[in-house]
C-alpha cells in the first residue's frame, strides 16, 4: 500500500469490552502496524465524531445489531464516508428460523465487503441478497483467533481477586439471557423460539427453572468445586440498570459461586475452568480452543438451536451432570466428549461456524479492509456531514453533564438513570490497554509464523489467506 499518508480510521462502539471489541481489535492493530492507519476510538453515541475527526473510513462491529450501527452506517453512506463492518452474530441460522437484518430495517448493506464467518453463511446471503455477492465475502471469525494466539489469566491471581483462592476446582457456566423475559422488550424478545409469545414465555421459563434447579443440586453436591457463573452479555440493553431474574441469581448465596456480569472477560473464565457448560452457548467453541471439556444442561435438545450444541455430551439432569463431574476429577477426562461422533462434530462447527482456526481470520479480514482503503486515493476537502440535531445535542449535552456526573444520584432519577452506561463507557477507557496486549500477542505469533513487514508489502503474500476464486482482487 501507498505510504504517503495515513489512513484515519474512526471505530465506533458501545462498549469497552466484550465480543465486539475482540473480534476487531485484532484487526485494527494489524491495520496500523502494516496498513498504514491511525484508528480512533469513539463511543458509539458520539455521531460529532464524524464532523471532528473527518474520518477516511467508519470501522463498526455490525450493521444490524444496533439501531445506531444501522444509523451511522447510513449517514456514512449517503456521504460516500466507506464503511468497513464484520459480524458480531456470524454464526447464525441458515435453515430461515434466523431473521438476519435485526434492526437494519432498510435490508440493506451499507458497508463496502459483507464479512463471512463461513461458507455456509457467504451462500446464505448471496440468496438472500443474489445483486450484492460481489461483496460477500469469506472471512472467517476474527475474534476466535485470540485462542491461538493470546495468553490468559492466572487462576490463582483471578480467585484471589475474588477471594475465592481457597478453591481448587474450578466450573464456568455461560449464561442463556433468561432474563429477556423479564426486560423491559420481552415482547420482542426469544422470537426464534415461537410467533405466541406466551408458548414462548412458558417454555423459556420451564427451562430456565430445569437448569436453575440442576445448577443449584450441584453446587451443593461439590461444595469444595467453585462456580463462576457468568451473565450474557445480552441480557438486558446497556441503558438497563435493574438486574432481571435469570437461571443463575437465585444462587448468589452459596459460599462456592461467583456471579460476574462484565467484570471479566470471557475468555479468561473459560481458560481458569476445568469444565465449561451452559445451557445453549457459542462459548463452546471458545472452551474446545482451549481445550476445556464441555457440557450443555438440556431436559430436551430439540429447539431451534446453531449446530455448537452437537460437539458436546448432554446433561438430561443433575445426576448425569456430577456423573461427568466426578468423572473428570478422576480421570481428568470425560469420556463422553470423545464418544458418538462428538469429535467430528467439532471439527464440522469450525468449519461451519468459525471458519478458519488457523489465527489468521483477522488478517483475512484486514485484506478487505486493504481494498477499501486503496479506493481512497485523495483526501478530500473537509465537508460538514448532517447527523442530525439529536445526535449534535447528545454531544453537547454529554458535554456539559459529565462535570456533574455522580453514579448514586443519577441512578435515583427516572430520566437521568437510563444515561449512566454513556457516562461510564464514553471514554472506552479500558480498550487501549485491551489493544497494547492484542499487539503483544500478534507481535508474537506473526514471528512465530514468520509474517514480516516487507512479506505483508507484497501483494502475492495475501493469497495464502485468501480463497482462490477471490484471488482476482489482488493486484
Amino acid at each position: 500500500m501507498a505510504k504517503s499518508r495515513k489512513y484515519i480510521i474512526n471505530c465506533f462502539l458501545d462498549n469497552d469490552s466484550g465480543r465486539d471489541v475482540e473480534i476487531l481489535l485484532p484487526i485494527i492493530v494489524f491495520a496500523e502496524n502494516h496498513l498504514n492507519c491511525k484508528v480512533n476510538f469513539r463511543f458509539l453515541w458520539d455521531f460529532h465524531s464524524l464532523n471532528r475527526d473527518q474520518p477516511d473510513l467508519v470501522l463498526l462491529p455490525n450493521v444490524r445489531g444496533h439501531h445506531l450501527y444501522v444509523e451511522l452506517a447510513r449517514i456514512c453512506h449517503q456521504h460516500n464516508i466507506p464503511v468497513f463492518a464484520h459480524e458480531s452474530e456470524g454464526n447464525f441460522r441458515t435453515d430461515g428460523s434466523y431473521e438476519y437484518w435485526g434492526y437494519n430495517f432498510h435490508q440493506q448493506f451499507f458497508q463496502d465487503w459483507v464479512c463471512c464467518w463461513s461458507e455456509r453463511t457467504r451462500k446464505f446471503l448471496i440468496d438472500l441478497k443474489p445483486e450484492e455477492s460481489a461483496k460477500i465475502v469469506y472471512t472467517g471469525a476474527p475474534g476466535f483467533d485470540r485462542y491461538l494466539f493470546g495468553k490468559f489469566a492466572d487462576r490463582e491471581k483471578l480467585l484471589k481477586k475474588w477471594n475465592k483462592d481457597g478453591f481448587k476446582r474450578v466450573i464456568g457456566y455461560a449464561g442463556w439471557a433468561f432474563g429477556r423475559m423479564y426486560g423491559r422488550d420481552r415482547d420482542t424478545s426469544l422470537l426464534h423460539i415461537h410467533p405466541d409469545k406466551e408458548v414462548r414465555f412458558q417454555w423459556a421459563e420451564n427451562q430456565r427453572k430445569f437448569v436453575e434447579g440442576v445448577l443449584e443440586q450441584t453446587i451443593q453436591k461439590h461444595p469444595d468445586t467453585l462456580f463462576i457463573l457468568k451473565r450474557h452479555p445480552k441480557e438486558i440493553f446497556e441503558h438497563e440498570t435493574e438486574q432481571v431474574k435469570n437461571e443463575m441469581n437465585g444462587l448468589l448465596h452459596y459460599h462456592n459461586v461467583i456471579y460476574l456480569i462484565n467484570e471479566e472477560p470471557i475468555h479468561d473464565l473459560i481458560a481458569i475452568s476445568d469444565i465449561w457448560t451452559g445451557f445453549e452457548t457459542t462459548t463452546c467453541m471458545e472452551a474446545w480452543l482451549l481445550g476445556k471439556p464441555t457440557i450443555l444442561i438440556n431436559q430436551e435438545v430439540d429447539f431451534v438451536r446453531t449446530e455448537v450444541y452437537k460437539g458436546s455430551p448432554i446433561a438430561n439432569d443433575a445426576t448425569q451432570l456430577h456423573q461427568m463431574i466426578d468423572e473428570f476429577y478422576q480421570t481428568g477426562a470425560i469420556a463422553a466428549m470423545e464418544q458418538n461422533g462428538l469429535p467430528e462434530a467439532r471439527k464440522k462447527v469450525y468449519d461451519v461456524a468459525i471458519g478458519g482456526s488457523d489465527g489468521f481470520n483477522h488478517i483475512r479480514s484486514a485484506f478487505y479492509l486493504k481494498q477499501s482503503l486503496e479506493q481512497i486515493f485523495v483526501k478530500k476537502e473537509k465537508s460538514r456531514i448532517k447527523i442530525g440535531a439529536y445526535f449534535i445535542l447528545f454531544y453537547y449535552f454529554y458535554h456539559l453533564v459529565k462535570h456533574f456526573y455522580y453514579r448514586p444520584l443519577f441512578a435515583k432519577l427516572p430520566k437521568l438513570k437510563k444515561t449512566l452506561f454513556i457516562f461510564e463507557k464514553w471514554r472506552l477507557t479500558d480498550i487501549h490497554q485491551r489493544k497494547a496486549e492484542i499487539a503483544t500477542y500478534t507481535e508474537s505469533y506473526y514471528q512465530r509464523s514468520h509474517i514480516t513487514p516487507v512479506k505483508v508489502e507484497s501483494d502475492a503474500w495475501w493469497e495464502q489467506f485468501i480463497p482462490a476464486p477471490i484471488n482476482k482482487l489482488i493486484k
